[in-house]
């Protein structure tokens, strides 16, 4: 197996370009971001019951933090080892770059540990965008740049081969993604 990274700041086009590789390509295995599906049931939990104290990176970073690298980490866990190339919507490696966003030190902590040992092969890095679309999920303009910077850090202090990907149409930055995979052989 062999996992493959779309990385870069928020709105930088990885998840559009994302499904655009895999409707291209249907037979590679996609992890969805994680980070998306926790924030949505969040929200979720509070609008039924008011009181609930959100784990979301605008109220309770840390907290939210545990959450997700927990999830990201089971739902790699659940990947069969014949599945081939697996491309992942942001992975642990960008948790340590959003906790250096958030003023928290990784340091040799539980999250870089985790982020060495997951075992990437590569990382595809989106350039920012001028577009800022904000959402129930991504609503901070102002921490793209900073974010879209410290994920790359931490992919390049992690050793992680990093291919960028060029602003362009998502038809194709997925044509370019689909040919980089096969030279490296990775398709």
């Amino acid at each position: 197996m062999q996992k493959v990274v779309f990385t870069g700041g928020p709105s930088s086009g990885k998840t559009t370009t994302l499904n655009m590789v895999s409707n291209m390509r249907p037979e590679l295995s996609i992890i969805p971001e994680q980070a998306t599906l926790v924030i949505k049931e969040e929200l979720a939990k509070q609008s039924a019951d008011p009181d609930y104290q959100l784990k979301v990176p605008w109220t309770d970073y840390t907290a939210f933090n545990e959450v997700n690298v927990a999830r990201m980490v089971q739902a790699e866990a659940a990947i069969p080892d014949d599945a081939g190339t697996v491309l992942l919507d942001r992975s642990i490696v960008d948790a340590v770059g959003y906790l250096h966003v958030h003023g928290l030190s990784a340091g040799s902590g539980p999250t870089v540990k985790r982020a060495r040992a997951a075992g990437y092969d590569l990382a595809l890095y989106f350039e920012s965008i001028s577009e800022f679309e904000e959402t129930e999920v991504r609503r901070d303009k102002d921490l793209t740049e900073d974010i879209g910077r410290e994920v790359l850090r931490a992919f390049e202090e992690n050793g992680i081969d990093i291919v960028h990907v060029k602003l362009d149409t998502e038809e194709n930055r997925a044509k370019f993604i689909i040919a980089e995979l096969a030279v490296r052989g990775l398709l």
